[in-house]
């Protein structure tokens, strides 16, 4: 496969994160990616709508990778911390669609690798308000119903889903201010 050829000239030292497809053949890509200690890669959207997997797809790809202890990372429109409807581009009168949050992502994780079940994380990715978080030293509160602790939070950031990626800096800092966070 393309992930074994890579990984035999890639320097061991050097993290390497592939951008895999989310098919059928999701969770045998992740095994081969577990087998030569390589990462994954998901991409939540980009400039179209149609660029935004469904988060059923996310989900799977989130539950692959936990299962198979593959870090991974998350990228392309995780420009906001929470889901919402916004311009999918910085150009004028720019394509609107919905676009996921990155707070979302990360807490999904976290509550997959709690054993919750998908059909909550479905609704944890889908959720737009921020009055529906309470964040503090011990950790997040969701719905004033599900935890997850900061210990598991450093867990989850250091050893699975290490990172997102957003074309823009200084939006994810303005919007956690917006909503209290930051």
């Amino acid at each position: 496969s393309q992930i074994e050829k890579i990984s035999q000239v890639v320097p061991s030292n050097l993290l390497t994160y592939f951008e895999i497809p989310l098919g059928e053949d999701l969770a045998d890509l992740v095994a081969t990616l577990a087998t030569h200690n390589q990462r994954a890669k998901i991409r939540t959207g980009g400039i179209t709508a149609d660029a935004f997997p469904k988060i059923e797809k996310i989900v799977q790809f989130m539950q692959a990778c936990l299962v198979a202890n593959v870090p991974f990372k998350a990228t392309a429109g995780l420009h906001h911390p929470l889901r919402c409807f916004k311009p999918l581009t910085y150009e004028k009168n720019a394509s609107e669609g919905t676009m996921n949050g990155f707070l979302n992502v990360f807490l999904a994780a976290g509550f997959l690798m709690q054993g919750y079940k998908p059909s909550l994380i479905y609704e944890l990715l889908e959720e737009e308000r921020a009055e529906s978080f309470l964040f503090d030293a011990g950790g997040v509160l969701w719905r004033q119903e599900y935890f997850i602790d900061t210990r598991q939070l450093r867990h989850l950031r250091e050893k699975n889903i290490i990172s997102f990626g957003s074309c823009s800096f200084d939006e994810p800092i303005m919007d956690l201010q917006e909503i209290g966070i930051l």
